[in-house]
């Protein structure tokens, strides 16, 4: 009887100690350090991380995929699709490492030598992000280690996770089943379907040099007041 006693007393003890364990972190927030001035550098950095990242998706749209023209490219820089008899589109994850060289670029610069907090000493490691295209946004995941010297030594957390509502899957996918079906001339039909199924906005003209430009628009998706665009160009 004794060791039941014992026992029972143990569980009752584990018990406690779990739940206690559980309310303990259900309250904790390990990116909020309970110091205002770590705190004001951390939304300072994921401001940062928001602007950055969708200056640069932009910029990567209106490329077709590339911050800056690939060589399979029309005289006015706009990527080809289609060229030659051949499709160029461009792997996702080609473009997901396109925006996550160019956000850790501009990062870099948004934050500066942080000047905003002259009152801190603040010293920063280095950036590494990585870029994932969902169908309704692109999710943006970056180590930033920083330390804030403030009264007393505080590291902030480096992990950082932005999302930036752009349907740049939707978009990417929609513009690669319009080549696949735009090989030997202009679907349009397939440019209606896509554009009634997806809430898109397709238009099309031609240059100089008789290629094919195609601006597929989507308007749900506006960051930094500006609507994403995905721009390539077909050669027949």
């Amino acid at each position: 009887m004794e060791k039941r006693g014992q026992l029972t007393i143990f569980i009752i003890i584990a018990i406690v100690v779990v739940a206690g364990a559980i309310i303990l972190f259900s309250f904790y927030n390990p990116l909020k350090s309970q110091n205002p001035e770590v705190d004001a550098v951390y939304s300072f950095v994921e401001n940062c991380i928001k602007t950055s990242g969708g200056e640069v998706i932009l910029k990567i749209g209106e490329g077709g995929g590339y911050f800056f023209p690939p060589e399979l490219s029309t005289d006015e820089g706009i990527t080809y699709y289609y060229s030659d008899g051949k499709t160029n589109f461009p792997l996702k994850e080609n473009i997901e490492n396109e925006i996550a060289y160019y956000v850790n670029k501009k990062l870099s610069f948004c934050v500066g030598e942080f000047e905003n907090f002259p009152e801190l000493n603040i010293s920063q490691g280095q950036i590494e992000s990585s870029a994932k295209i969902l169908d309704d946004k692109v999710v943006l995941e970056v180590k930033y280690p920083l330390s804030v010297q403030a009264e007393e030594g505080v590291v902030i957390p480096e992990d950082f996770e932005v999302e930036i509502p752009i349907r740049f899957g939707v978009v990417y996918d929609s513009a690669k089943s319009f080549v696949e079906d735009s090989k030997e001339s202009v679907c349009l039909s397939c440019a209606a379907d896509l554009i009634d199924a997806n809430n898109l906005k397709i238009d099309m003209m031609y240059d100089n040099s008789s290629n094919t430009i195609f601006v597929f628009k989507d308007e749900e998706s506006q960051v930094n007041n500006e609507t994403f665009i995905l721009v390539f160009a077909n050669k027949y």
